[in-house]
């Protein structure tokens, strides 16, 4: 008999993903807005966990060695001119 049911931690795993994909998500709101989202976790380097963002986010990850700051500076700056 397969159980129809999650495990206790995948539930908390869910519920984490669905919080952060709402606090993500209330930074662009609207297709005119603009943001810049930061994910400081090396957690999210692991596709098991980026896959659990939003899809329309994932095509705009960037990931970058968040020791080297100006680099991510460099990154932003880029962006926000385009």
């Amino acid at each position: 008999a397969t159980s129809e049911y999650i495990s206790g931690s995948r539930w908390y795993d869910l519920q984490a993903f669905r919080a952060i994909n709402q606090a993500l998500g209330r930074v662009i709101r609207y297709r005119g807005d603009y943001g810049a989202l930061f994910l400081l976790d090396s957690r999210w380097s692991d596709p098991k966990y980026a896959q659990q963002l939003a899809p329309w986010l994932q095509p705009f990850m960037a990931r970058v060695d968040a020791t080297h700051f100006s680099e991510v500076d460099c990154i932003v700056k880029q962006h926000f001119q385009t």
